[in-house]
């Protein structure tokens, strides 16, 4: 008797795309308006293996995958919310279940939100908690019939947590890049606020003072006739005065444009890019540690970090440098010929290595374990030679982590492995979890400055400096906001920092630290196409711009004093 059938969704899709690889067109759908959604507990008795305290704690788990995604998910259990959708346990063979199937053999369906449809199992079929013959992981299914919830379609893509079946005697309790990729592109944290005129074209005052006009939001394009753009892009500084802008195409493939300084156009054109071939997931990390040089690093297909450079104006090709890797890459430059690379491995630590001249440590294919459990992407900055900060959320508590590296002496501290908990505990004593991977920058040598998103949707400052932390252990201060998105910050000067983030309400906010005081949340654009943000850092300090990028192929940077804005729709 085989150990294994398939567990078969029975949702049925408009069109289920037919896609060769995890680098095919994905469509993507629309996401929904409200982030915070109330389920309820239809029957949970009677299951067929199992308790229902097993059963309720195995979905729970499955949305709680959801909340972390990173997109402000969250799930309430409120059984008098009448709009909760309800999850239960039913007998597809009666007619107890009345929702359309799209097969007879299925085990589980839902529908989204707007449906009203309930997530439903199967009582006749066996359900545990893990692996067991004949049997289906409720967590992986449950986090399956969850995505429906959130509005995302099958997948057919085999790695993806929505494709439309699962073996017995197996789990699949985790998204892919595939599942990110959508998500993040159905919920960014800056969704579109308000609406175009009635030529299409976004009204010019409400950017006027902040957005300098030859490039105004999606007038003109800066892209055409590409195979359609995903992920968040990396846009650095290789020059003074120059920008230069990687994505990653939804065929895998990395793609190039760059502006030479304020006064030029854009190369190889106002909307087209430049090929750099590549077949790649996730998203492009950029670096730049001297005029002219740039180094690329993606995830292969293979899951190995690829890396690509220029070098006197000519590409180096795509090489392999091993590693099995989860999440983002983070790359920083302390000085000429020095790059650190860092990522989360598939063991949930995090994982480093370094380029010195041409040289890489510990080898070109191998890759030091700098210890941790972490969720998320690890983020580093550098202020001077020799020093990286590197910082992760902890997979346990969802506290923030820090090590560091002082290549002048010792190496790694705390140690090779060890890291620094640096909580997060606001002035009253609440512990806080960190929702979204944290935000650091650099002002200044011997200066950092690190922002957190709680679950309490508040923001979480703690800084660096002569006299150490501040404020001193696990305490943080709190910076008062109902925001929805995690925040960005950019440093406009030694004593000026900025952040930005997405306030509930509908409005793209801004908040400015000046010597001594926060601002306070301003409105900084209420009628504007905007998507996710991520900071990409380009070290070392002297290069400008510091940039503020974002998802769907849109990017906020800053050169000096002015905001600019692209818009890739």
């Amino acid at each position: 008797m085989s150990l294994s059938t398939p567990v078969i969704c029975g949702v049925i899709d408009a069109q289920v795309p037919k896609l060769a690889s995890p680098n095919a067109r994905l469509d993507v759908p629309t996401g929904l308006e409200r982030r915070q959604l109330a389920y309820k507990w239809g029957n949970v008795s009677n299951i067929n293996a199992t308790d229902a305290e097993t059963a309720k704690k195995a979905v729970r788990r499955a949305l709680d995958t959801w909340e972390r995604a990173g997109v402000s998910i969250s799930f309430v259990e409120n059984p008098s919310d009448a709009s909760a959708f309800v999850i239960e346990w039913v007998d597809f063979k009666t007619d107890t279940c009345k929702a359309p199937k799209n097969n007879k053999d299925a085990a589980a369906h839902s529908g989204n939100i707007q449906s009203r449809v309930p997530v439903h199992f199967d009582l006749n079929f066996k359900w545990v908690d893990g692996k067991g013959i004949n049997a289906a992981d409720i967590e992986s299914v449950a986090l399956h019939e969850i995505g429906h919830k959130l509005g995302l379609s099958h997948s057919a893509v085999s790695g993806s947590i929505m494709y439309p079946s699962i073996d017995t005697w197996s789990t699949k309790r985790g998204l892919d890049e595939t599942d990110r990729d959508i998500l993040y592109n159905m919920y960014p944290a800056w969704r579109q606020l308000g609406k175009t005129g009635g030529d299409g074209k976004l009204p010019r005052s409400s950017m006027e003072s902040h957005v300098p006009r030859n490039l105004w939001s999606r007038r003109p394009p800066l892209t055409s006739c590409l195979p359609g753009l995903m992920g968040i892009p990396a846009v650095i500084s290789s020059e003074t005065g120059r920008t230069d802008i990687f994505m990653r195409g939804q065929n895998g493939t990395v793609y190039y444009k760059y502006r030479p300084s304020r006064d030029v156009g854009w190369k190889p054109s106002t909307t087209g890019f430049e090929s750099l071939g590549g077949s790649v997931t996730g998203n492009v990390a950029a670096v730049s540690w001297g005029p002219g040089r740039i180094d690329l690093f993606a995830c292969g297909t293979k899951k190995d970090i690829v890396h690509n450079f220029k070098s006197d104006d000519k590409w180096s090709g795509w090489e392999s440098l091993g590693g099995q890797v989860e999440g983002y890459i983070s790359a920083v430059s302390w000085g000429p010929g020095r790059i650190d690379v860092f990522v989360k491995g598939t063991t949930n630590s995090v994982y480093h290595k370094s380029l010195t001249g041409s040289q890489w440590q510990p080898s070109k294919m191998e890759w030091n374990n700098l210890g941790g459990k972490i969720i998320g992407s690890p983020k580093a900055v550098s202020w001077e030679p020799h020093r990286v900060d590197v910082f992760a959320r902890g997979i346990d508590n969802e506290e923030v982590y820090h090590k560091f590296l002082d290549g002048k002496s010792e190496g790694w501290k705390p140690s090779p492995s060890g890291w620094e908990n640096l909580g997060i505990k606001a002035k009253d004593g609440t512990v806080v979890k960190v929702r979204d991977d944290v935000e650091v920058i650099s002002t200044g040598k011997g200066r950092l400055d690190i922002f957190a998103h709680g679950y309490d949707l508040e923001t979480y400052h703690k800084s660096f400096g002569e006299n150490g932390w501040v404020p001193p252990a696990r305490e943080w201060t709190k910076i008062p906001g109902d925001l929805i998105s995690r925040p960005v910050a950019m440093a406009r000067t030694i004593s000026m920092i900025t952040i930005a983030a997405f306030m509930r309400g509908g409005n793209v906010g801004v908040n400015d630290w000046n010597t001594n005081e926060w601002s306070g949340w301003k409105p900084l654009v209420t009628k504007l196409y905007t998507h996710r943000l991520q900071n990409i850092l380009v070290v070392p300090p002297a290069l400008s711009p510091v940039e503020l990028t974002l998802d769907l192929g849109s990017s906020v940077y800053t050169i000096k004093d002015d905001l600019y804005l692209y818009a890739y729709n």
